[in-house]
């Protein structure tokens, strides 16, 4: 299993590293744009689904908020834990498709943002996401985690964030 989540990973970092030559340090370039996105993507899956028993795993919610190539990275690793669902949230529609394809049900936050926290509510009769693992680095990404993580639940973030950023009402009355 973990040979094949591998290959999966290498072949869609190197079809990303494709669409983007830089002129001379392309060999450079290259394997470090397989590297970091396979690195931070794993890291996040891992970080938040080996917390969970293999009972809570198989039963577990995971929402992945940025489906670019961290994300899909993440996304890859977060099926090899087997989860019972997987939303895969972006505005990008072909990076929707491509989530889709790797086994998560898309949910596009700017056609109706709303939605989002509704279907994964829906979803889990009310609780909210067991694991959400956060890849985009900005503030609105963030307060959508804490607003679709159900209470005790987890929340990793591995995007790099350059701003403030303040934790959504929600979010308070789950820390307390």
């Amino acid at each position: 299993m973990a040979d094949i989540v591998s290959l999966r990973l290498i072949n869609l970092l190197l079809s990303f590293a494709n669409y983007h030559p830089v002129s001379n340090v392309w060999t450079r370039w290259k394997s470090s744009t397989v590297a970091n996105p396979l690195n931070s993507g794993y890291f996040a899956a891992s970080s938040g689904l080996s917390q969970l028993t293999p009972t809570q795993r198989e039963n577990a919610t995971v929402a992945l908020i940025g489906c670019g190539p961290v994300g899909l990275c993440a996304l890859i690793a977060t099926t090899s834990f087997s989860p019972a669902r997987i939303f895969a949230i972006d505005s990008v529609p072909s990076r929707l498709e491509l989530a889709k394809s790797l086994g998560a049900e898309p949910l596009n936050f700017k056609e109706d943002k709303r939605s989002v926290k509704e279907r994964i509510l829906e979803a889990t009769d009310g609780r909210g996401a067991d694991v959400v693992l956060e890849v985009v680095g900005n503030s609105p990404a963030l307060r959508m985690g804490f607003d679709v993580v159900r209470p005790w639940g987890l929340l990793i973030s591995v995007g790099v964030h350059n701003a403030e950023v303040s934790p959504s009402i929600t979010a308070l009355s789950i820390l307390c």
